[in-house]
């Protein structure tokens, strides 16, 4: 027997309204709210709903599940978005849950923290955000290989870590492979 995210995702593509009447009429759970959200986030099957969205991430969002993890990345970007959520400080919360083992929240986490790290101008704070920095751009770098010409920046200059002239060339080797 199918489960209903493949369910959902046979009928999707050819038949939204079909698909999303399927998802309606099943019993709450995690999997059900999570493809909801996923409906009103992008508009599949309904029309796109940013309060309904944001009700549904808010209530998946201590789920362990796979979709507890697509409601942090959701509200995080929710949260990030100015004409949205506009709280950068509740963007990095969510982030930070998933951060560790998702990609993409690293990625995002990666772009934020080298803002911060940008405009910094308490010296006592720095070692802690380039500490997080170095941690953050790591992980992206491991996710996306975009990130490996700032990690190579952070082992040369060095940000957050030692300064390791044969890693950071590694970084920069692999990244140019990729052009």
């Amino acid at each position: 027997m199918m489960s209903l995210s493949e369910q959902f995702q046979s009928l999707f593509e050819e038949q939204p309204d079909k698909a999303a009447a399927i998802v309606f009429a099943a019993p709450e759970s995690d999997e059900r709210n999570g493809l909801l959200l996923m409906m009103f986030a992008e508009g599949i099957g309904v029309g796109k709903d940013d309060t309904r969205a944001l009700e549904l991430a808010e209530k998946l969002n201590v789920s362990p599940t796979k979709w507890g993890e697509y409601a942090h990345l959701w509200l995080g970007d929710y949260y990030m978005d100015s004409a949205r959520g506009d709280d950068t400080d509740k963007a990095i919360d969510h982030y930070l849950e998933i951060g560790d083992t998702n990609g993409e929240a690293a990625c995002r986490l990666t772009d934020i923290f080298w803002d911060v790290w940008r405009d910094i101008d308490d010296d006592s704070v720095r070692p802690e955000v380039e500490h997080t920095l170095f941690y953050y751009t790591r992980l992206a770098a491991a996710y996306n290989p975009e990130y490996l010409l700032q990690l190579g920046y952070c082992y040369a200059t060095p940000i957050g870590c030692e300064k390791i002239e044969s890693k950071a060339l590694d970084c920069f080797e692999q990244f140019l492979k990729l052009r």
